[in-house]
Formats: C-alpha cells, structure tokens, sequence
C-alpha cells in the first residue's frame, strides 16, 4: 500500500508555517496557501519556501532487519520445537528468501518522513506573484494597496 506514493515526491512550504503534513508540490501551491491566510495589510514583501523531498531509508538499517528476521525465525522454532541441546543451522534458501524479501522492501517502501532540501529553496518576491500567479486578487482594493506599498518599499 506505502508503494503507492511517489518516492522522488518534492514538497514546498513557506518558512514558519509550520504545516504537520507537508501537501505543497509545486513553489506557486505553497505560497498561494499560505497568501490566502495573511491579512493582505500583514502580507510580506518576499517569501522563503523551503523544499522537502522524502527520507531515504538507510540501507544499514535494512540489512539489521534482514539479519533479526532470519535469527528471529529460528530463535521462534528452536524454542518451541528445536533440539533442546543445541540450536537449528540458519539454511541457506531462508537466508536468500529473506534476502529476496528486503530487496522487495527497499524498491517499494517509500517512507513518509521527509528531509529538508536546502539546494531547492527559494525566495519568492511577493507582489510580482501575485501580478503573474493570481492577478485577479488585484480587483481586491485592500490587495492592490498591499502590493502597491510592497512595491515601494522596495
């Protein structure tokens, strides 16, 4: 089911926003959102939106599952039905079958967590956003003002 997401995916958000679940993947997604909850009198001259792309899962830590799964088995056995005087021999087609198995976790899982991209940041002028993105916002007088004195504070 977790395959089913977009490992490569790229998320945007403006800086403190401070959003829980990161939903933006595009620069324009982001500062919309976050235009359309600022008082156009508090709207800021420019916009940091930092980039987020999702977490790569260490390959170290898949190889210690691997070996906890295929000791874990035979721990379980062995208790249960082993020899009380000694433990089973790890076989060899477990060991690969287990094998197989993390190589199929490593190609499909796509982890949630995502990591900061510092490299794909961007700062976003604010009034030249809004005149190319969303200029209908302009046939709002108190938005208008807005960009207008943005614009000459510049």
């Amino acid at each position: 089911m977790s395959g089913h997401r977009d490992s490569h995916a790229v998320f945007y958000e403006v800086e403190g926003q401070g959003a829980e679940v990161l939903r933006n993947v595009s620069v324009n997604d982001a500062v919309q959102d976050y235009l359309d909850m600022v008082d156009p009198d508090s709207m800021p001259s420019s916009l940091r939106c930092f980039c987020y792309r999702r977490a790569k899962v260490d390959p170290a830590e898949l190889r210690s599952l691997e070996a906890t799964i295929c000791s874990t088995i035979y721990e379980h056995l062995d208790q249960e039905y082993g020899d009380p005087d000694g433990s089973t021999g790890l076989d060899d087609e477990v060991r690969a079958s287990v094998k197989a198995l993390m190589e199929t976790v490593r190609r499909t899982y796509v982890p949630w967590t995502c990591e900061r991209d510092t490299s794909m940041d961007v700062m976003v002028n604010v009034p030249e956003w809004i005149r190319k993105n969303a200029p209908e916002w302009l046939n709002e007088a108190n938005v208008a003002a807005a960009v207008r004195r943005l614009e000459e504070e510049r």
